[in-house]
């Protein structure tokens, strides 16, 4: 009796196609929850010259832990400096609720207000630099 092969082939792609499905579905919770920046608020200066954006990247790091933000001040649409706080608000995402942005003649002052923490205070100045007050 001859014993027929071809279901092995059948078999080994159905095998590489879930594999790859897995892998393609681990790496895409992998960016969503751990690096994927979502545009959380943004502020324009009076005169249009200046913008603040803030975007959380990625997720909570436990249902009720801290969510990183990247906080970018731009001129003319090239980001000019930036500054990554952790933002501790049981767990929340922070809105515009949660920020503060003041305008200077020289910088940008940034107030960053959540339940689970004191408040931060960033300088973006307008140079390039950044400076955390206390």
């Amino acid at each position: 009796m001859k014993v027929k092969r071809g279901g092995s082939r059948v078999t080994t792609s159905l095998v590489f196609f879930v594999a790859a499905a897995t892998l393609l579905a681990a790496a895409r919770y992998v960016y969503v929850t751990g690096y994927r920046p979502v545009l959380a608020a943004e502020y324009d200066s009076a005169g249009g010259g200046y913008c603040v954006k803030a975007y959380m990247i990625g997720e909570p790091v436990f249902p009720f832990g801290p969510v990183k933000y990247r906080i970018d001040l731009y001129s003319g649409g090239k980001r000019i400096s930036s500054a990554e706080v952790q933002v501790k608000n049981d767990g929340a995402a922070a809105g515009e609720g949660n920020f503060e942005v003041l305008f200077g003649d020289d910088a940008a002052y940034v107030r960053i207000m959540a339940d689970e923490m004191d408040d931060i205070n960033i300088v973006m100045y307008y140079n390039g630099g950044v400076e955390e007050q206390p």
